[in-house]
């Protein structure tokens, strides 16, 4: 008996949707926006993926559709596109000022462009080590949540993760350190 295209994409959407609202929070902090992000990464997944293909593939098009779509609203200037529609200016104005400065927005999209090239280097370097960091550094996953998940045992898990860090060293510290100071 074959699944219709509306099933599949339902068991798809329980399957990985807190994983896709999750990476897209952590970048926004903003859970109804991640929720957007979500949502808005379902649709593309139903217009252009052909969902016959593996789950795997599908949920890493689903991570890394949710992350671009989270970084474009953060280049847009996302987080203050709300308060300038509401209200008056005043409003808007207080509402400003309460959130961080202009120099604190700049360094947090420093840091959040320096974290999505250096995710976007490791899935090319290693598509295994990226998963793991993801799930264990991004996402907070336990390294053995983490190997359950990605079928391997906790060994393989805690391997992946050490080659992962070691590689990040290798080729971004020095960057890294730039933006710490």
């Amino acid at each position: 008996m074959s699944r219709t295209n509306e099933e599949r994409f339902t068991e798809l959407f329980w399957k990985y949707r807190n994983l896709v609202v999750s990476i897209a929070n952590r970048r926004l902090r903003d859970m109804e926006r991640a929720k957007d992000v979500c949502q808005e990464a379902y649709m593309k997944m139903f217009e252009k993926l052909d969902l016959t293909i593996e789950d795997e593939k599908i949920k890493a098009w689903l991570i890394h559709t949710a992350d671009n779509a989270a970084k474009d609203i953060l280049k847009k200037g996302g987080r203050y596109r709300e308060i300038a529609q509401s209200g008056t200016e005043e409003e808007t104005a207080a509402e400003l000022s309460k959130a961080s400065g202009p120099r604190d927005d700049y360094e947090e999209l420093l840091r959040a462009d320096f974290r999505s090239r250096l995710l976007d280097e490791l899935k090319k370097h290693s598509e295994k080590q990226y998963e793991v960091m993801v799930y264990t550094c991004c996402l907070g996953m336990s390294l053995e949540e983490t190997a359950h998940r990605m079928n391997m045992n906790y060994r393989q898990a805690a391997n992946c993760l050490y080659r992962a860090r070691c590689w990040i060293r290798e080729h971004f510290a020095g960057e890294y350190e730039q933006l710490r100071h």
